[in-house]
């Protein structure tokens, strides 16, 4: 990690592995002073009860609040989008690079 291209010897080691850190980057997780993933595998999470779970969650649909939420969130996409049009083609220099676009 520390020869990856967006890293600095000067750059303190806590904030590499807080603020830039991936997921790649991660092997295990301790939480608690539980190892719940180890080797890139949860050992803990049972995946066909989470995704039952899931499935079953989702099969209820939305509720009338967040329908409410997305109709208005449509409603007020092309105001957005007219905001935005053209900001994709500005010529500016991002303050962190790592996260631009360019």
């Amino acid at each position: 990690m520390m020869e990856d291209p967006w890293m600095s010897p000067d750059i303190n080691i806590a904030e590499v592995f807080i603020h830039r850190a991936k997921g790649v980057h991660v092997n295990t997780v301790i939480v608690g002073g539980n190892v719940v993933m180890e080797d890139r595998k949860f050992l803990n999470v049972d995946i066909d009860e989470l995704y039952e779970e899931v499935r079953k969650e989702t099969s209820k649909g939305i509720s009338p609040q967040q329908r409410e939420y997305a109709e208005t969130l449509q409603r007020i996409k092309p105001y957005s989008q007219e905001w935005y049009k053209g900001w994709e083609n500005m010529d500016y220099k991002p303050f962190y690079v790592m996260n631009s676009r360019k």
